[in-house]
């Protein structure tokens, strides 16, 4: 049944458990320096891969997420649901930048009424584990604020984070073989560090043709090291990386920003 109005919509945030309505915001929240000038808008619809179509004919792609997919059963189907009940309602729109390739625009929206009151589509997402955090091409978030939304629902085991969901372990190279292509969340210790002209591998096992390895570009790593990351910081570590899923000679991935590598442990790394 589609839920018409913002009281519909209010009531069903509260009941699905996601973050509270933020009252009167006039700036925007930390974490969004790379927006551009807010502009009002209304949501036309949604579409089969996730984008929302405005009623001014921009094509939005939520920015730093990455949606259920169909595939995920309950949670791709609660995720849609819920994206059907928006047509027709205002939003404020924050550009993240120009389109990309399939003339989608990054932006962030939030759902808006007349007195004010206003609902952050990406953090309801997120916090409900009906979408995960993911940087995609860009080599930073524009909204790391979005992790702790993320830990709402990890902690909660919902969504993407439920059963047989993320993470997926690092030492499972037949599972993530099954993700090829995918998005993925990953777990694991990792091994080694091989850090070579392009691009340095975090090795999460001694078997570089069938175990699991993350790969960082040579800009990001670069960075990262600046920051203060190194392979001896990073051996015996147990951390959680995120990207797209690619067969190799054995399962890999990229890491394109520093936040889609997360410590997990804190103190000193296992030798």
């Amino acid at each position: 049944m589609r839920l018409c109005g913002w009281p519909a919509l209010t009531a069903l945030a509260l009941l699905v458990g996601g973050p509270l309505l933020a009252q009167d915001r006039t700036a925007p929240p930390s974490g969004r320096d790379c927006f551009g000038e807010a502009s009002s808008d209304r949501i036309l619809r949604h579409e089969a891969g996730g984008e929302i179509l405005l009623g001014s004919g921009t094509r939005i792609r939520l920015a730093d997420l990455r949606l259920a997919e169909p595939e995920r059963g309950e949670t791709g189907r609660r995720l849609r649901s819920w994206l059907d009940t928006l047509g027709g309602l205002a939003v404020t729109v924050r550009r993240a930048g120009p389109p990309d390739r399939w003339n989608r625009v990054p932006a962030a929206l939030d759902l808006v009424e007349g007195r004010g009151a206003t609902l952050d589509i990406a953090e309801f997402l997120v916090a409900e584990g009906w979408a995960a955090v993911d940087a995609g091409e860009r080599d930073r978030l524009c909204r790391p604020a979005l992790l702790a939304a993320e830990a709402q629902a990890r902690a909660r085991r919902i969504g993407l984070w439920g059963p047989a969901g993320f993470p997926v372990a690092a030492g499972d190279p037949e599972g993530l073989k099954a993700l090829d292509g995918r998005f993925a969340v990953v777990e694991g210790r990792i091994r080694s560090v091989g850090e070579r002209r392009d691009r340095t591998y975090l090795n999460f096992g001694r078997d570089f043709s069938r175990d699991f390895a993350a790969t960082v570009p040579r800009r990001l790593w670069a960075a990262m090291k600046r920051d203060g990351i190194s392979p001896e910081a990073l051996r015996g570590r147990l951390v959680r990386v995120r990207g797209v899923v690619e067969i190799r000679r054995a399962p890999t991935l990229e890491i394109t920003a520093a936040e889609m590598l997360e410590w997990r442990q804190a103190g000193p790394a296992r030798p």
